[in-house]
């Protein structure tokens, strides 16, 4: 701990820190078999759930803050239930994959990050379909993968708190 007192960082500091790279690190994976295979791995994203979990229980117990505990489940089911939402008033426009994916995100963003991250997301795949329907490189009617949106709305999100 003398490192951190040396430095002025909090434990929260540092293993929010490693939540945020486990994240990156995960959306990137996520989003690249997104694009190549139009999939989400499952797998995947319990492997995310259970190391931001641990990771998220020893840091509350280092510093006695069990608050974040349910800041994490409560950005959970927004993100879950937000998507989820989506999924059943449009019908195919989001899948179930990203249904998953909001509410991990939302487990290692809370409340507020999975909205801004849900909005930034949602606002950067709009601007990609614009430019593709207006270079009539694709129809109203295509897919296109999420992840790599919500990569990128994470990113600026993470950015943005610091």
């Amino acid at each position: 701990m003398d490192f951190c007192r040396i430095y002025g960082l909090s434990v929260h500091d540092i293993w929010g820190g490693v939540r945020s790279l486990l994240l990156l690190g995960g959306l990137l994976r996520m989003a690249w078999t997104d694009v190549r295979s139009g999939r989400i791995s499952n797998r995947l994203l319990l492997y995310l759930l259970c190391a931001g979990a641990a990771l998220l229980l020893l840091e509350s117990g280092m510093d006695h803050e069990w608050m974040r505990i349910w800041e994490a489940a409560a950005g959970m089911i927004l993100g879950g239930g937000l998507s989820f939402g989506c999924y059943l008033i449009l019908r195919g426009g989001i899948g179930a994959g990203d249904v998953k994916l909001f509410a991990v995100t939302g487990f290692y963003m809370g409340r507020t990050g999975v909205l801004w991250t849900a909005w930034i997301s949602a606002l950067l795949a709009a601007g990609v379909c614009a430019v593709l329907l207006v270079l009539r490189k694709a129809d109203r009617n295509m897919g296109i993968p999420y992840a790599p949106f919500v990569f990128l709305a994470v990113m600026a999100v993470l950015i943005g708190k610091s």
